[in-house]
């Protein structure tokens, strides 16, 4: 004998079959999650259809430029209990006083329990459903801030703020028609134990929504499964390994780049090291204190024809500067280079610890045309502390004459150009394309 259900026995829903649509732009395919769905848009190109009876009608577009979501299509989040798949994304803007801000509203579906939409707007979330106690003034969507509020449930609100959006992208699946440009007009409220209240109005429907915040954590603890496939999956899924074989050749290059650089770091500091170093030593000169008041000839030396250094040193110089005018002379009085040499020397004791700065000494380098017997002209003044009044050559100079140098400046600078290019290919290499997760 078989027993009959009664009558107000509940049956079960059967599950829904998503609807298999191809956008008529890139024939990309289209799942429909929702079976009240009116309006689909495609995640790749962007088009815009509405659902027929028979076949889609393109609306509009959006941008070519995907902007970024926290969420993708196909994410499972679980609210009180219930179940829901992201089945749309929509970003809208809006403009006051020349700034520009996003939002970002993902509708939640789930078969059993409906919709729910969970807003982000610079780090705030809302979570909030369609509610149908209407307030009691019809232009709430264009109150003012500050402004009261009561629904027909009796329950009082505050407006906290109100403006104009522009719906600039969607992709997903609607269960209401939209278009790239539809503006919606919008009034956030708050009210008691933290709900939240927002009343909009696109075109002639306003829809009242209430909720409550969220914040990043609550978000992230309602992430049941995160989409391993979406609307057009092959695609992204080619996209994603474009992007990975990019950073990882990025990387590749990086590391090249950077170890190049090292190399040529390495080889330019040994190069200045010689250089600083190479060098015979072929004479040396003292200049006392009393004749660097005029101006006094040191040498002669046999210079070959090259590069020549002179290492000019003031070792008694103590808190004082010394300017150093030098002539390369052939024979006894034919001038042929002119150069000099700043010397300064300052030391002392503050705070428990002794300090010094400046140096004593100074190399200057001159080009000896032909080869022969060259001196040096050689005359001084300086002063004391940090005057600029000279008052007479303040200690004596020694000077030492090297032939067969090379100019170590060159690759001081290519060492620095290649540790510029060092630091700047090791940013690069960082700066791959990170996705937006929670």
């Amino acid at each position: 004998m078989s027993a009959t259900p009664p009558a107000d026995a509940v049956r079960a829903r059967p599950a829904h079959k998503p609807r298999d649509v191809r956008c008529p732009t890139c024939n990309a395919g289209l799942p429909v999650q929702d079976e009240h769905a009116r309006t689909v848009a495609c995640a790749y190109c962007g088009t815009i259809q509405k659902l027929g009876e028979v076949e889609a009608r393109v609306l509009g577009r959006g941008p070519k430029k995907k902007p970024k979501f926290q969420l993708r299509l196909g994410d499972r989040l679980q609210f009180d209990g219930g179940r829901y798949e992201v089945v749309a994304r929509l970003l809208f803007e809006e403009e006051d006083e020349g700034k520009t801000t996003e939002e970002r509203e993902y509708l939640l579906y789930s078969p059993r329990r409906g919709t729910l939409y969970l807003d982000e707007y610079e780090g705030d979330w809302k979570l909030l459903k369609v509610w149908h106690s209407q307030p009691e003034n019809q232009h709430a969507y264009a109150m003012d801030e500050g402004a009261s509020l009561r629904t027909g449930d009796g329950s009082s609100w505050t407006c906290e703020e109100s403006g104009e959006y522009l719906l600039r992208y969607v992709d997903g699946s609607l269960p209401w028609v939209a278009s790239v440009g539809n503006r919606v007009k919008y009034a956030s409220f708050r009210g008691a134990g933290g709900a939240v209240l927002e009343v909009e109005r696109s075109g002639k429907e306003i829809e009242v929504a209430r909720g409550r915040k969220l914040t990043v954590d609550d978000v992230k603890a309602a992430i049941v499964s995160r989409s391993a496939s979406s609307p057009g999956a092959e695609k992204d899924q080619a996209l994603a390994a474009a992007n990975r074989a990019r950073d990882d050749a990025k990387q590749r290059a990086s590391r090249i780049v950077r170890a190049v650089a090292l190399v040529c770091i390495a080889l330019n500091l040994v190069g200045a090291l010689v250089t600083w170093f190479r060098g015979t030593n072929v004479g040396r000169a003292s200049v006392p204190l009393e004749k660097l008041e005029g101006e006094t000839l040191v040498g002669p030396w046999d210079l070959p024809v090259g590069l020549a250094r002179f290492d000019v040193e003031a070792p008694n110089l103590k808190d004082e500067w010394e300017a150093v005018d030098l002539a390369l002379v052939e024979g006894d009085d034919r001038v042929v280079d002119v150069m000099d040499a700043d010397l300064d020397y300052y030391s002392g004791y503050e705070d428990g610890e002794n300090w010094s700065e400046g140096s004593g000494k100074e190399s200057v380098y001159v080009l000896v045309p032909r080869a022969g017997a060259w001196r040096l002209l050689v005359h001084a003044t300086g002063g004391r502390g940090e005057s600029e009044q000279a008052t007479g050559a303040p200690a004596s100079l020694e000077i030492g004459v090297f032939t067969g140098v090379s100019l170590s400046g060159p690759f001081v600078f290519a060492g620095v150009f290649c540790m510029i290019v060092w630091v700047l290919a090791g940013a690069v290499g960082r700066s791959r394309r990170v996705l937006e997760e929670l």
